[in-house]
């Protein structure tokens, strides 16, 4: 570390956030109804972009019975359910016994309960005790979780990539099962409820805001402030995190999509996951939406003193609620949940659509994300002629400043602040901090020739400046006439933080998480700490040659550098990854960092981003091992290659 300069690695990857939190409110609750409905107007067509909703090319669910088991009182039919190419829910439906006209029917997505997903106990009560009371019941798995585990959840940041989030693709599989209801001949569908508790909850309330099938809604465990959650939580599960909403609305805004329709939020106490006094917040302001309609009646709470989880009160005051609301039932007796309620255990043969996963269950959501990912990259082809190259060229630029480097980002914090402090080691090369923000400074060490210098290099290795990689570039720099400076950016070298783990990754996560949830990915923050040591080297070095080395995931932020800075005459990449989308079970949890928004939907893949530098030298030395090009890699390539031809310049890439 440079002398004089003191960096904590957590801080230096949280703070900025902690500071774009503070300066980020949320808007007011309007006075009006007109206002209120033109905001409502506005904000779900923000969370429908957010969150990517509808996949780019929808499809019609399709349905396959795959048998039922009769019980007393009710029946459970097993479905399978297609809710976009090669991509399968597994469902329970509970039936009542002996309906005779179409009946009201409660949508149930499932919290986070691991394997046991719609099977998980205490939801099978629900289930069950909905069903006896004479409501259909339709109980989907969640992603990657219950009998679609293999499909994968916890970690899942690659739908980010190409326009829509884990909460996006939950939400479509949620309306993709109120299709199914709907087209249930036992079902009324205009008495259609949904209930969840906790992940759950969370989904319905995202639902219930986004699809007015929705006429009733009962969200348990699930109400907080998104910023509470956002600034205590250390690893918030993707399925949580909506990009950019923090600048938009609070979750009272989410959950006054709702209103007119009765709405029912359940908490406990004693959650220490949910503070009690804001669930109470939350349901306050979310009344003062209500009372625009003159609808207070059709808002309520119920907070029991228990702890997080879906006990038998807060089950049976989601049955009153439904009773009321949907069937006209508001005899407190109706509510009771019989004593005889018996769930089974969660592999059941009556709960388990496929005893044998079949490969469409075994596909994972990073697969799904990949066959996706080539739907928005079919038409990616550059135009013929260098005029019309540069156009391109500029175009796809400015798209990816507008995802990595928001401007409100850079005038909230005061930046860029251009100063260094200089320091020397015993081998005499230089140790240089340059700052990028009030924050976090870019820690370098320089070295510089003998003699006359040819060229300027900036060596950027995600395992940090001192790696056997960085030092190697550095001494190969000086014996060949070189400038070069190898960097740490934030979290990476001495600037990792290690206080939630000792290698980094959680911490690595945590800033990931906070920085979706601002639209400030942490991506686009290692890219602003790249171009600020790039421009200081350049500074330095005058008017010469400058080359861009990267490697490892370091190797994507000097590709981005490259693209985004044409002083950059040439680009060396090695261990570069073949893909944004990394690979199902990869080792490195932070290639999560890559994961910014919309970046291959609307700018493009690793390949593209090579193409971008053209007509500059591009060298590829090697592809990081496990990594998969979203093509054959002939086939990937070949944007690359032809972006090159139509800078009239395929001299200068070497793969």
């Amino acid at each position: 570390m440079p002398e004089g300069v003191q960096v904590q690695g957590a801080r230096s990857l949280w703070d900025v956030f902690d500071h774009i939190s503070a300066g980020c409110s949320a808007p007011s609750i309007p006075a009006t109804l007109a206002a209120w409905e033109d905001m409502a107007a506005q904000l779900r067509a923000k969370l429908h972009d957010a969150l990517g909703v509808r996949p780019l090319r929808p499809i019609e669910p399709v349905v396959k019975s795959l048998g039922t088991t009769h019980f007393t009182g009710y029946s459970i039919e097993r479905l399978s359910i297609v809710s976009r190419p090669g991509f399968i829910i597994t469902a329970n439906l509970y039936l009542p016994s002996a309906l005779s006209d179409p009946a009201p029917a409660i949508l149930c997505p499932h919290g986070h309960s691991g394997q046991k997903g719609k099977g998980q106990e205490k939801y099978q009560s629900l289930y069950i005790g909905l069903a006896r009371k004479g409501f259909v019941v339709l109980a989907p798995d969640a992603i990657g979780l219950g009998e679609r585990w293999l499909q994968g959840h916890n970690g899942m940041a690659s739908p980010f990539l190409i326009g829509t989030s884990l909460v996006g693709m939950e939400i479509w599989d949620n309306m993709k099962c109120l299709d199914v209801l709907c087209q249930r001949p036992e079902v009324d569908p205009t008495r259609i409820g949904c209930i969840g508790n906790s992940g759950g909850g969370t989904q319905t309330i995202w639902v219930t805001a986004l699809d007015q099938r929705i006429r009733v809604a009962v969200a348990s465990d699930a109400t907080t402030s998104f910023r509470y959650n956002h600034a205590k939580e250390r690893n918030i599960c993707f399925c949580n995190l909506a990009p950019g909403l923090m600048g938009h609305a609070e979750m009272h805004h989410v959950l006054g999509l709702a209103a007119p329709r009765p709405l029912l939020l359940v908490g406990g106490s004693l959650d220490k996951m949910f503070p009690w006094d804001l669930q109470r917040s939350v349901f306050r302001q979310t009344k003062r939406i209500y009372a625009l309609y003159g609808a207070e009646e059709r808002i309520a709470q119920f907070i029991s003193e228990e702890p997080h989880g879906l006990s038998r009160k807060k089950r049976e005051a989601a049955y009153a609620f439904f009773l009321e609301h949907l069937m006209g039932i508001t005899d407190p007796e109706a509510s009771i949940e019989p004593n005889d309620v018996q769930p089974l255990a969660p592999d059941d043969p009556a709960l388990i659509c496929y005893p044998s996963k079949p490969p469409e269950l075994r596909r994972s959501l990073d697969a799904v994300i990949r066959q996706e990912a080539l739907q928005h990259l079919a038409d990616w082809k550059p135009p013929k002629g260098k005029d019309e190259w540069r156009a391109f060229r500029q175009q796809k630029g400015r798209r990816l400043m507008s995802l990595l480097l928001r401007k409100h980002v850079a005038s909230s914090l005061g930046i860029p602040q251009k100063h260094s402090i200089l320091g020397h080691d015993p081998s005499k090369a230089q140790e240089v901090a340059i700052w990028s923000d009030p924050f976090t400074p870019v820690l370098g060490t320089r070295s510089q020739p003998t003699g006359s210098v040819s060229a300027a290099r900036l060596i950027i290795d995600s395992d940090g400046r001192h790696s056997d990689w960085s030092q190697r570039m550095l001494n190969e720099a000086a014996s060949t006439g070189c400038m070069a400076l190898a960097v740490d950016l934030r979290g990476w070298g001495e600037l990792r933080a290690r206080e939630l783990s000792e290698d980094g990754a959680e911490d690595e996560w945590v800033a990931v998480q906070k920085g979706l949830g601002y639209d400030v990915p942490l991506l686009g923050l290692r890219l602003q700490d790249a171009l600020e040591a790039l421009q200081w080297l350049k500074d330095q070095a005058g008017d010469i040659h400058v080359e861009l080395y990267g490697r490892g995931l370091g190797a994507v932020i000097a590709l981005l550098a490259g693209v985004m800075n044409d002083t950059a005459n040439s680009v060396y990449l090695e261990h570069l990854p073949a893909s944004l989308i990394p690979p199902a079970d990869h080792p490195r949890r932070d290639f999560v960092s890559l994961c910014a928004p919309n970046l291959i939907s609307q700018v493009g893949d690793v390949v593209h981003l090579i193409g971008l530098l053209a007509p500059r030298h591009c060298r590829v030395v090697s592809i990081m091992p496990d990594t998969q090009f979203l093509w054959s890699e002939e086939k990937a390539v070949a944007p690359a290659w032809a972006c090159y031809e139509a800078a009239g310049a395929p001299e200068a890439l070497c793969f």
